[in-house]
């Protein structure tokens, strides 16, 4: 951030769903439970953040069954 006092967005990224739940920053890679369309509720994501401007999806984790926007069934 160049100038703390006045921080500026440089991107937005957005999950869907209600948003993300919990996040934390290593530097590096924010790791996150957003609600995405296709899922049973929350699961992880992990953004690569090398470039703050340009997000990118580098990891992602969900229970058996959650993915029903992949055929999988609820247990």
């Amino acid at each position: 951030m160049s100038n703390p006092s006045r921080p500026r967005e440089i991107t937005l990224w957005k999950s869907g769903g209600t948003g993300v739940h919990r996040l934390t920053f290593d530097g590096r890679y924010a790791y996150g439970s957003p609600e995405l369309e296709g899922y049973v509720r929350n699961m992880v994501m992990i953004l690569g953040l090398a470039d703050p401007s340009r997000p990118q999806v580098v990891g992602r984790w969900s229970r058996p069954g959650q993915r029903t926007g992949g055929g999988e069934t609820p247990t």
